[in-house]
């Protein structure tokens, strides 16, 4: 029973935030890379070119550590950088935050009163606030063709 009981948690924790892994084209695309191949800058290098913005983050990864879930953002954004064409992304912003909290449903008082042929209900009880102790991870790059560096 708590099995079953965790495993509503976690498809709820994951279900209550959004998967992002979003590009906004700014540039010219080129024929996608390996993702190997990508180089990761945090300072910009002396010529280069930018193609795009690239958001993501670590829901639905499903990784235990938050080294784990910052790899798989990584990787996230490393394959969108490969797919535009881009040789290198510049690492803009990285972090985590607290996942979204749950309101979960919880047992109250139904009181049912009946007054000849009618019957009304009134329910008193409020939900109940889940709070994960789980981190979303998320990155901002920007994918940029080196020309030099």
């Amino acid at each position: 029973m708590m099995m079953r009981i965790f495993f509503f948690l976690l498809a709820a924790i994951s279900l209550s935030a959004c998967n992002t892994t979003t590009c906004v084209l700014i540039g010219t695309k080129r024929a996608p890379v390996s993702p190997s191949a990508i180089k990761l800058y945090t300072q910009p290098p002396k010529k280069f070119e930018q193609i795009a913005i690239l958001d993501a983050d670590s829901v639905y990864t499903f990784r235990l550590t938050q080294q784990g879930a910052m790899d798989a953002v990584m990787v996230r954004i490393r394959n969108k950088a490969a797919a535009l064409g881009a040789n290198a992304i510049l690492l803009n912003n990285v972090g985590s935050e607290s996942a979204a909290p749950i309101a979960l449903p919880s047992f109250g008082t139904a009181t049912v009163t009946t007054i000849g042929n009618t019957s009304t209900v009134n329910y008193t009880g409020s939900p109940s606030t889940f709070t994960s102790p789980l981190k979303i991870n998320y990155a901002r790059a920007l994918a940029i063709f080196v020309l030099e560096e």
